[in-house]
């Protein structure tokens, strides 16, 4: 079963992702230059900033990926529900 007026572009289906990394590439490069401006290269501050900054990345793309996961397994449940339908009324 293909419904077209739901279905997403490929386009707007990839501006998430490329969210998603453009975010990652500022945390990274926010850490970096934290690390680089500190005036002795001290561990305990750069890891005052890279471990929460890690975290929310972590935390995204888990939360991305659970997500669309789930949106893939309703898909497929709703697809086999109308089939089984089509099926039933095909054969009454």
């Amino acid at each position: 079963m293909i419904l077209d007026n739901t279905s997403r572009s490929r386009l707007s289906s990839l501006i998430p992702s490329v969210g998603i990394w453009a975010a990652a590439l500022l945390i990274v490069m926010s850490v970096a230059g934290f690390w680089f401006l500190l005036p002795h290269r001290s561990l305990w501050a750069f890891w005052i900033v890279a471990v929460p900054l890690t975290l929310i990345a972590v935390v995204g793309i888990l939360r991305r990926h659970f997500r669309f996961r789930a949106a893939r397994r309703l898909r497929a449940f709703l697809d086999a529900y109308a089939d089984r339908e089509i099926c039933r009324d095909h054969w009454k």
